[in-house]
């Protein structure tokens, strides 16, 4: 039988803190469209979880991928020199997907989530082919 929540305080419910929560993909869409200028999404789509959680949203015919950084898992100054890391190495012809910016200028957003802030960046999709370690011999 569940406790019943109008019952003495062992039978309340409580809030109890996290350590990390898979955010639903439409209101993360929703923090995306008024933040970046996207065009208006028509999807986002969850699919990976890890210390980053990667979304894919569609927006007409583009695809972006979304990274949602786990919070305190980095530094915002960690987070900013990973990004400028790949906006470099995108810009000298390594391929690597460029971080977009937000409508502000920013590489990031903050979204508020259960277990704290955590860090949201865009990417332009690129499908390309996966790396291959070749014992080359």
């Amino acid at each position: 039988m569940c406790a019943d929540p109008k019952a003495g305080s062992a039978g309340k419910f409580q809030h109890f803190p996290a350590s990390h929560t898979i955010i639903l993909a439409d209101p993360l869409m929703q923090i995306v469209a008024e933040a970046y200028d996207i065009g208006a999404p028509d999807s986002c789509e969850f699919v990976r979880p890890g210390s980053n959680d990667s979304y894919v949203l569609r927006a007409g015919s583009a695809e972006y991928l979304v990274r949602l950084y786990g919070a305190g898992w980095r530094t915002p100054v960690e987070v900013a020199c990973e990004l400028d890391l790949m906006t470099q190495l995108s810009r000298g012809g390594v391929p690597v997907a460029e971080p977009l910016p937000d409508r502000r200028g920013n590489r990031t957003v903050s979204v508020e989530a259960p277990e704290g802030t955590r860090p949201l960046a865009v990417f332009r999709f690129d499908a390309g082919t996966p790396f291959v370690w070749r014992n080359e011999q």
